[in-house]
């Protein structure tokens, strides 16, 4: 019996075609670009911002994009290029349009002699989005109870008009500058509040002499989604008093979904796999520390003692979803450092469902 969370295709298309998009019911957006000279492979969110889940550059089938190729361009169904995910959701993830074109993924030939095309799935996340310009600060907040999860972050510039009051033209000419700005996830996830100050300092300068901006999307999510076990005390919620000489109290609902709980310790890997013909969503990531027990073997007293250092872990989304199988490398390097001289722990919950086509 297919899990419920599993979708189905309900738009009829040809496989021939240069382009295709696909919307199925679950609201996951499938794309096809074949490989012909410089075709634009364009992701975009009329609402919400781009989360890349599977992404292929190769071939997969006989069919796709295969108008007027001889069967011998066709033959090899087992053909793809390595790290095509990864780039795709570093260059997309957290914008409301993405276009890329399908040169940035020929750095190799992962099957010669065969025409490829790539072929991608994402789906829209709610997201709060903002932009700062250079030597500005960016205020990134959350309601109470809620923290920060980035989705995505540039530095840069992608259009002439944004950030442009007063600048002298050759300073908003270059519009093919955009650099990942990693720090912003480093600093901010985990956080209610986060202050970022936009500047060459913090994130180096990808184009000299431009005059540059950052965009950040981030969603506020609940520090207990993906968790077994959740504590939280009610003082987390009186910053301030929706209503003096009240009495309040806290209630929520929640509910136990079906997931596969894994652990792994700093400087080591995690694999996430699931059955034939199911892909991997993950429900919740943290990096960090909430006890003294876990991953705590011959480690020194100082290491293990800070046991408030908890940082959602996007990364493991952002790598996993979509995929059968994943391996995850624990370290502050993918995840950023969120309490420096404590030895940390990754925590994923995630489920195995159905992606029928």
């Amino acid at each position: 019996m297919p899990n419920p969370i599993s979708f189905q295709i309900k738009v009829v298309f040809v496989l021939a075609a240069a382009f295709c998009t696909v919307t199925n019911a679950g609201g996951q957006e499938r794309l096809i670009t074949c490989d012909n000279g410089d075709n634009v492979h364009r992701l975009s969110c009329e609402n919400g911002v781009i989360s890349v889940e599977k992404a292929l550059y190769g071939r997969a089938d006989g069919e796709t994009c295969s108008e007027g190729r001889p069967p011998a361009q066709l033959a090899n169904t087992a053909c793809s290029q390595l790290g095509t995910l990864d780039v795709l959701a570093q260059r997309c993830n957290g914008k409301k349009v993405c276009e890329l074109s399908v040169n940035a993924f020929r750095s190799s030939d992962p099957c010669v002699g065969t025409f490829k095309y790539l072929d991608s799935t994402h789906t829209c996340i709610p997201a709060i989005h903002v932009v700062a310009c250079e030597h500005s600060l960016a205020n990134l907040y959350c309601d109470e109870g809620q923290i920060i999860a980035v989705r995505g972050a540039d530095y840069g510039r992608r259009d002439r008009t944004t950030c442009s009051y007063q600048r002298p033209n050759a300073q908003v000419q270059n519009v093919d500058c955009s650099s990942p700005a990693t720090k912003v996830a480093e600093s901010c996830n985990g956080k209610n509040k986060c202050t970022i100050n936009v500047s060459n300092s913090l994130f180096g300068d990808p184009c000299a002499g431009t005059f540059k901006y950052m965009e950040v999307a981030y969603s506020c999510v609940c520090k207990c989604n993906g968790k077994k076990v959740c504590e939280l005390s009610v003082n987390a919620f009186r910053s301030s008093d929706p209503c003096v000489g009240t009495f309040k109290y806290l209630d929520s609902t929640h509910t136990c979904i079906p997931a596969i709980h894994v652990v792994a310790c700093e400087h080591s890997l995690a694999n996430l796999y699931c059955d034939e013909g199911q892909i991997i969503a993950v429900r919740g990531a943290d990096y960090g520390r909430r006890d003294r027990t876990t991953c705590s073997y011959q480690r020194p007293n100082a290491q293990v003692q800070n046991v408030d250092c908890s940082s959602p872990a996007t990364k493991v989304a952002e790598s996993c979803n979509g995929k059968n199988k994943c391996t995850i490398n624990v370290s502050n390097s993918l995840f950023g450092d969120p309490c420096a001289g404590t030895f940390k722990y990754m925590e994923v919950a995630y489920s195995c469902v159905y992606a029928e086509v």
